[in-house]
């Protein structure tokens, strides 16, 4: 039921691209999303990381 809950936040169910333009814009928005996420977390446990160098 979570894991449902999750994908329906990610890819709402109910909007349903038809034609191939909005497939292709769905798609675009999607991998974009994806990799600004990647790129938060990346920047944000880079950043835990370095504050933390002296290991202390």
């Amino acid at each position: 039921m979570i894991f449902d809950q999750a994908v329906g936040n990610t890819f709402q169910m109910t909007f349903k691209p038809e034609t191939i333009p909005e497939q292709s814009v769905t798609l675009i928005f999607i991998v974009t999303g994806a990799i600004f996420y990647a790129l938060l977390v990346g920047l944000l446990s880079s950043a835990a990381v370095a504050y933390d160098a002296s290991g202390r």
